[in-house]
């Protein structure tokens, strides 16, 4: 009398991290766009130590590294 509900069989996916609900048509980003921020900033100070202000210099490398970043974002997947 107590029969235990038993759960359906769903498809399982082959990757346990895998979203079940995530479209195949998605890519993934493949590209690191972090590197060419922190590159910046590394620039970034060495600029900053000719100047003679190196917070200012890490600011202006993480703001070129950031536009960097934010143009292979935008227009890297089209290059494919």
């Amino acid at each position: 009398m107590s029969e235990a509900k038993q759960p359906q069989n769903e498809p399982q996916s082959e990757t346990p991290n895998e979203q079940p609900n995530a479209s195949q048509n998605e890519t993934q980003n493949e590209k690191g766009a972090g590197a060419y921020i922190a590159t910046g900033m590394v620039f970034g100070l060495m600029i900053g130590a000719g100047m003679g202000d190196l917070s200012q210099g890490m600011l202006i490398g993480m703001a070129l590294g950031a536009a960097a970043a934010a143009f292979q974002g935008k227009f890297g997947k089209r290059m494919k």
